[in-house]
């Protein structure tokens, strides 16, 4: 993972989502793991942008009600 060319992080566990697209969690240098940050991931085919984002996307405050 590369943030302004220079490496940053490395992709632990990447994963297709059906209902959120790409996913991956990281491992993140702290002077690049800033929440909104942009990076970008090596891939087989090449570079795909990414956007540093909170643990839980879908609940980051976690106000939804755990069973």
């Amino acid at each position: 993972m590369l943030a302004g060319g220079v490496v940053a992080g490395t992709v632990t566990s990447p994963a297709v989502s059906p209902r959120m697209g790409l996913l991956a969690l990281a491992k993140i240098d702290t002077g690049h793991a800033a929440d909104g940050a942009a990076v970008e991931v090596a891939l087989a085919r090449g570079i795909a942008r990414a956007t540093i984002d909170v643990l839980s996307v879908k609940d980051p405050h976690k106000l939804r009600p755990r069973a």
